[in-house]
């Protein structure tokens, strides 16, 4: 290639015409936002572009920022592309991380929780000391939360910076946003198949990145002013049109009768369900709705008492005939413990392979090779936050939908998995809904919410997206008035503890005080000596008709703080190497990031928050 670069550019593949004009589009804008759908080679189109950048001298350095899963992906894709620009990875301990930072390289490569951390200093000193997306890096080593009180170790000066699932800083007050726009870079580049995934306000924030002063939040009203604004510097192909020969995708909603027993489980669980809520008065929450839906979702795709599967049965009768014809076949859900397992079970005699997110990245490529290359695992289970991004799985043509999330564009950035370039078939999406549940009156909802979508984006972006439902719409699932939002007293009749008491306790004093309200819920607890706790601070225990309780508590005094997934996995450590315990929980002043709260779906964990801490303060009327 020359010490200079100044011999011409081999490419490893030919590159498609719409990446052509891709990468022309990438290169003639210092601020733009690539949309295409998903399998149409965003990386690639930016890698080949951000090269013609360094070979050009416009720019000498660059930043890439991409979630974790694709960390491995990016890489690859630079030494394919890009072999004569210098990569390094940035990720491991403190220690590790500021010699990578400090080394000459033509490109940064690391995840937007790394960056977090690393500018943490740059972050308002009352935010969070705890991260709130905290991940486990492929070597093991974990991000350090103290950290945060440290000097910044990461450079904040790039000649470009690419952002791929740029949808990731769409919250404004997130970290990782505000640690993305602390980055100084002339050329600012955004990739993304799903720019808009629920709000119009997720477009104004990704653009107060890559181009700040565009749009503000008030013109969030105002959707024929946000499309006319970001026009310019947003480029969107979809399939259809760039890769005319690429096969159709068939979508196809099959509503389905749950079974007797299933349905006579579901309207116990329904009718119980409604009545605690009522119970729970002013005092019931979000997340409280939250539990039900998740409760009878899984009961929808599976009946835990008598294990009957409406669902079950029709993907067994589809998967015989699918395998006996030689084809392939990807199973999402978003219930890895409750749901994958059981499926796993009843589907043994096609061996399928799991892919979820506990696996390790070296795993996971084997799986996708394996599944990809060998004819005999037709089957490929995946938790649908595992398979959404990142990997390419054309030998399957039929996909199956066992359960659905809120926003229609998760399940199309999974099922894309198999709908992208080398797919030589049709590819059939069916998704299994089941009638007079609650699956069917949030389809509902969502079916009505897509006009907004069509109006802003239109062919700059994806239909197929939703709104992500109202607090309103939520409590209206079962018929509940939206109580009114509680407030922070700081004198409360009685002399109870109030927030504010509770948010000026010492670690050990929060303790003590969680110990009193286990005390107060009737059981038996004890403050564990602290040189041989394993992390755990309270035992609780219980005997009662139905048998002996036995709690494992841990107690993390962080207020306005968020607690992450690792001190949910340490938990979940000790409870499954002690079968005895009945659950482990996590109790806070503060509350737990959406990473801690996936981990402890389907697994022998409960979180108390803030809030939950307050309302079993009232309710026990306990004082200081």
């Amino acid at each position: 290639l020359g010490d200079n670069f100044d011999q011409a550019i081999a490419f490893p593949d030919e590159l498609y015409p719409f990446q052509r004009t891709g990468i022309k589009f990438l290169i003639d804008h210092k601020e733009a936002l690539l949309g295409d759908e998903m399998g149409l080679g965003k990386t690639i189109q930016a890698i080949t572009a951000a090269r013609f950048l360094f070979r050009s001298g416009i720019i000498t350095n660059c930043l890439i920022l991409c979630p974790r899963s694709v960390l491995s992906n990016w890489g690859d894709l630079l030494w394919k592309w890009a072999p004569e620009l210098r990569v390094v990875k940035v990720r491991g301990a403190a220690e590790q991380r500021e010699l990578l930072w400090n080394s000459p390289t033509h490109i940064y490569l690391t995840t937007y929780e790394v960056l977090r951390q690393d500018l943490s200093s740059t972050l308002k000193e009352n935010e969070s000391r705890l991260p709130a997306n905290l991940e486990l890096f492929k070597d093991g080593e974990d991000i350090d939360h103290e950290e945060s009180l440290k000097t910044d170790i990461a450079p904040k000066e790039y000649g470009l910076i690419i952002l791929d699932e740029i949808q990731k800083i769409k919250n404004p007050k997130a970290d990782i946003t505000k640690a993305s726009r602390n980055i100084v870079a002339s050329i600012r580049w955004g990739l993304s198949g799903t720019p808009m995934e629920n709000r119009l306000e997720d477009l104004i924030s990704i653009f107060a990145f890559l181009k700040p002063g565009l749009l503000t939040y008030r013109d969030a009203d105002r959707p024929w002013i946000v499309k006319k604004a970001i026009q310019p510097y947003f480029l969107r192909r979809r399939k259809a049109e760039a890769i005319p020969e690429l096969p159709e995708k068939m979508h196809e909603e099959v509503w389905l009768e749950l079974s007797t027993l299933q349905r006579e489980t579901y309207e116990l669980a329904e009718k119980g369900g409604i009545v605690a809520l009522n119970e729970k008065g002013e005092s019931v929450t979000v997340q409280h709705i939250f539990a039900l839906i998740t409760k009878l979702k899984q009961i929808c795709n599976i009946d835990p008492v008598s294990k009957e599967s409406s669902k079950l049965d029709y993907l067994v009768e589809s998967l015989d005939e699918i395998t006996a014809q030689g084809d392939k076949a990807l199973i999402f859900s978003q219930y890895p413990e409750k749901t994958i397992n059981l499926i796993e079970s009843s589907l043994l005699k096609y061996e399928p392979f799991v892919y979820h997110g506990a696996l390790t990245d070296k795993e996971r490529a084997q799986i996708v090779i394996k599944f990809q290359e060998d004819e005999k695992n037709k089957i490929l289970l995946m938790s649908l936050k595992s398979g959404g991004l990142g990997i390419t799985l054309t030998r399957a043509c039929y996909v199956f939908h066992f359960d659905f999330w809120w926003n229609p564009s998760v399940a199309s950035q999974a099922e894309d998995r198999a709908h992208r370039i080398g797919q030589k078939k049709t590819v059939f999406v069916t998704s299994l809904l089941t009638k007079d549940t609650i699956e069917d009156r949030i389809q509902q909802i969502i079916d009505r919410k897509r006009k907004l979508f069509r109006e802003v984006i239109d062919d700059l972006s994806d239909t197929n997206l939703a709104a992500v439902l109202t607090k309103e719409e939520l409590y209206g699932l079962f018929n509940l008035r939206k109580p009114e939002q509680a407030k922070r007293r700081t004198n409360i009749k009685g002399g109870i503890y109030t927030m504010e008491d509770i948010e000026n306790l010492s670690p050990t004093d929060f303790e003590k005080m969680v110990a009193q309200l286990y005390e107060r819920m009737g059981f038996h607890s004890q403050l564990t000596p602290r040189t041989k706790d394993k992390g755990i601070d309270i035992i609780a225990k219980r005997v009662s008709d139905i048998g002996t309780e036995l709690i494992a508590v841990q107690c993390k005094q962080y207020p306005n703080g968020v607690v992450g997934v690792e001190h949910a996995r340490a938990l979940y450590g000790v409870i499954q190497s002690q079968q005895h315990i009945t659950k482990g929980v996590l109790v806070t002043s503060g509350r737990f990031s959406a990473e801690c709260k996936g981990f402890c779906e389907g697994r022998r964990l409960e979180l108390f928050d803030g809030t939950n801490v307050l309302g079993l303060v009232e309710k026990y009327n306990l004082k200081p």
